[in-house]
């Protein structure tokens, strides 16, 4: 029976079963009194029909396949088959019965369908669905990416009580989009931009934990841009913008690998350094590994937001004039008069002298950092904004709590879509690379497994698949695999 017949097939059993009644008894219409129930009536009946129509062409197709395969002379001559296995799968179209042959040699077992499509092989969800949770789940909580996507399986029309309406859970989400966050890195560029500046602005987030004795954790952000352009009245958008965030204590090396690959070093002039002035951030400017070449000037600047915070905090925004003074003090670089300021406000607020003197320490102690700021760093640091964008919004914005494994995979998967990449094809691509290489190391495992020196074989295994190697595999070579 060939593929058009048993579509043909499928096509009149669908319409039998769900649009039967409205083509065999439309004349009788005529003669009843209209409905508003009809119409609704009819729309649940064409959904039901398109997706069983769908459902059911997709596991003809698969079976179609796996027979031409099957009465191929290559087949013939090279491979026995031991027949069908059934292997559920979700697909965008719902759960798919896919039904396929394993074929055998002397040199093992394999199923032709699998190979052909590229399918895991314990996989039980498709790439598609996989895809679309990770799209969602860089933008919302698992739950809600999980009712999401279960709205667009299957039939379109879901009422609460279609028990497909949640089709996929919140761990089920959860356990996938972890896993695939593992094989999704993001390339460097092939050309390297040449700039004579470029600024790193620096903040932390701290989220909510699991299994880390209570604590927080802290995610290390920045993000680096080249300038400035204005994209309309009254908001400025940055240039070559590139977003980091870390919680393993790499951001630094993060940073600095990007710049040299993306960069071409040499054109360097001058990398600004901005923040609040927390210790780790001094470390960035001070850090020699930034110094690409002997006349590149690191300037790091206090960001304005936290000095006008700490000024605000001095005068506790009652008496205008005294934070105007302290302000433009600090701008114009008299310390000596800001000084005099902040103790006449100490000997008249004797009650809030801890805090005044708290926050007129870390304007002394970060002065010259404001002078660079507001005087030498042309650019205002928006790090608080991009803080609040980029992972407040995901990540904090409704109490949660990640372990440290989940944080680092979500937070992978949130940067990728902030920095503008297409997560579906790019979890494809993933695919497609991770699938070269486990092919790669299983060749080289099995051609060394049959060295009679077990202890030889085993060192080159270990060092051939710890290094970054190609192999040029023709369709020979896999098809016996």
């Amino acid at each position: 029976m060939n593929i058009l017949t048993r579509f043909t097939e499928v096509l009149e059993k669908n319409i039998k079963e769900h649009l039967g009644d409205y083509l065999y008894g439309m004349i009788n219409a005529f003669a009843n009194p209209y409905s508003s129930d009809s119409y609704k009536q009819f729309v649940e009946d064409f959904d039901n029909f398109t997706s069983n129509l769908s459902k059911e062409a997709y596991e003809v197709f698969i079976l179609a396949l796996d027979e031409e395969f099957m009465q191929s002379s290559i087949r013939k001559q090279t491979y026995g088959s031991k027949g069908f296995e059934i292997k559920p799968l979700l697909t965008k179209f719902g759960w798919i019965t896919f039904k396929r042959r394993r074929y055998v040699n002397e040199d093992g077992s394999f199923m032709f369908i699998d190979r052909l499509l590229g399918l895991e092989k314990y996989k039980r969800m498709d790439p598609f669905v996989t895809a679309d949770l990770i799209e969602e789940s860089a933008t919302t909580s698992y739950a809600k990416a999980g009712c999401n996507v279960s709205k667009t399986i299957g039939s379109k029309i879901k009422y609460d009580d279609d028990p497909n309406k949640s089709l996929l859970s919140r761990a089920t989400v959860r356990n996938n989009v972890i896993k695939a966050s593992k094989i999704m890195n993001e390339p460097t560029n092939d050309e390297a931009r040449a700039v004579e500046l470029l600024n790193i602005m620096l903040d932390e987030k701290f989220v909510g934990s699991q299994f880390n004795d209570n604590k927080d954790h802290m995610v290390k952000a920045a993000v680096i841009f080249e300038g400035t352009e204005k994209e309309y009245k009254g908001r400025i958008r940055l240039t070559g913008k590139k977003a980091f965030g870390d919680i393993k204590g790499n951001l630094m090396q993060k940073v600095m690998d990007y710049i040299y690959y993306n960069y071409d070093t040499d054109k360097l002039k001058t990398i600004n350094i901005m923040g609040d002035g927390a210790s780790w951030i001094k470390a960035f400017a001070k850090d020699s590994s930034f110094k690409y070449h002997a006349k590149l000037k690191l300037i790091y600047g206090l960001d304005h937001f936290h000095m006008t915070q700490a000024i605000q905090q001095i005068t506790t925004n009652k008496n205008k004039v005294h934070y105007k003074f302290l302000y433009r003090y600090v701008v114009s670089n008299k310390k000596e008069y800001f000084i005099k300021v902040c103790e006449s406000l100490i000997n008249l607020n004797k009650h809030r002298e801890e805090r005044i003197r708290e926050k007129m320490d870390y304007i002394l102690n970060n002065w010259q950092s404001i002078q660079d700021s507001f005087h030498t760093i042309k650019y205002k640091c928006s790090m608080e904004s991009n803080i609040s964008h980029i992972f407040a919004d995901i990540f904090t914005s409704r109490p949660k709590a990640y372990s440290e494994d989940g944080l680092d995979a979500l937070l992978n998967i949130r940067l990728l879509k902030i920095n503008g990449h297409d997560l579906k094809k790019f979890y494809f691509e993933a695919l497609k690379e991770n699938k070269k290489t486990i092919t790669e190391k299983e060749i080289v495992k099995r051609v060394i497994n049959t060295n009679k020196n077990a202890k030889y074989a085993d060192y080159m295994y270990h060092s051939l698949t710890d290094s970054n190697f190609s192999l040029n595999i023709n369709n020979e070579t896999l098809i016996n695999i």
